[in-house]
């Protein structure tokens, strides 16, 4: 009898063993890749909605000459514009600066209706709070002259170049014990000198060219001790001016 009524039992529908287990795997991997994809589109979604739809990219590589990547020069340069003492060394967010000077020696020749190549010019003074320890704030002084467009011959570059090589000489003038004087490599063309002015101070002065635009920048430091306050300090401050007028002048100076 009760083989009788093992073998009228229905056999178990359904899966079983390895298989069972299989289907199990496969369906929970699926739901996993499910979910993620929910989460990866949600938040692609919402960073999109953000930044409008637009994925930022990272700023290009700086050094050297004036990157092609600054953006184009605008078409025309509004009488004035070119303020650098005023627009772009005050608002160089790593540079600690402070303006001495009263701010009346700015000239733009389209502001005096000035006929032949339009400059511009300006210098001012500041104390600059140097990244590298000192005794005290360095004296620094900025000055620069621009030509905008040359009604001569002469390109607006080549006459900023000969101008460079003019002024070189005097970058020597009131420094007594000269270490270094040689061309440097910032921006398209420059020259430099470091040495001391006197006892107890050490002095950086640097031409640089950008395009039409020649500038200097004068450090002064007063000495710790003996020895000179080094180089490589004043060219990291420096550094900050010329990455930022790289941009600057790439913008505001058409490239001939």
């Amino acid at each position: 009898m009760a083989e009788k009524a093992a073998a009228s039992r229905p056999a178990k529908k359904g899966l079983h063993g390895w298989k069972a287990f299989l289907v199990v795997f496969v369906s929970g991997t699926l739901a996993a890749f499910l979910v993620m994809g929910v989460i990866v589109g949600t938040l692609r979604l919402f960073v999109s909605t953000v930044t409008g739809g637009e994925e930022e990219e990272p700023p290009s590589a700086g050094g050297g000459a004036v990157s092609d990547q600054t953006g184009e020069p605008i078409d025309e340069l509004e009488a004035g514009e070119l303020d650098l003492c005023a627009k772009s060394i005050p608002t160089i967010s790593s540079l600690s600066v402070e303006r001495t000077d009263n701010d009346d020696d700015f000239e733009d020749t389209a502001e005096s209706g000035e006929e032949g190549n339009r400059v511009v010019s300006d210098d001012c003074q500041w104390v600059l709070n140097p990244d590298f320890d000192s005794i005290e704030r360095w004296d620094f002084s900025f000055s620069y002259n621009a030509i905008i467009n040359a009604s001569g011959e002469e390109s607006p570059e080549d006459s900023a170049s000969s101008d460079l090589q003019q002024r070189r000489g005097e970058l020597e003038a009131g420094i007594q014990d000269v270490e270094v004087a040689e061309a440097g490599d910032y921006s398209d063309e420059s020259y430099y000198v470091y040495g001391s002015p006197g006892d107890g101070e050490t002095a950086y002065r640097v031409l640089v060219r950008t395009r039409g635009a020649v500038y200097e920048i004068q450090l002064t430091a007063k000495n710790g001790g003996e020895d000179l306050v080094p180089r490589q300090a004043f060219e990291h401050e420096v550094d900050k001016v010329v990455n930022r007028l790289d941009i600057d002048l790439g913008l505001w100076i058409p490239k001939y």
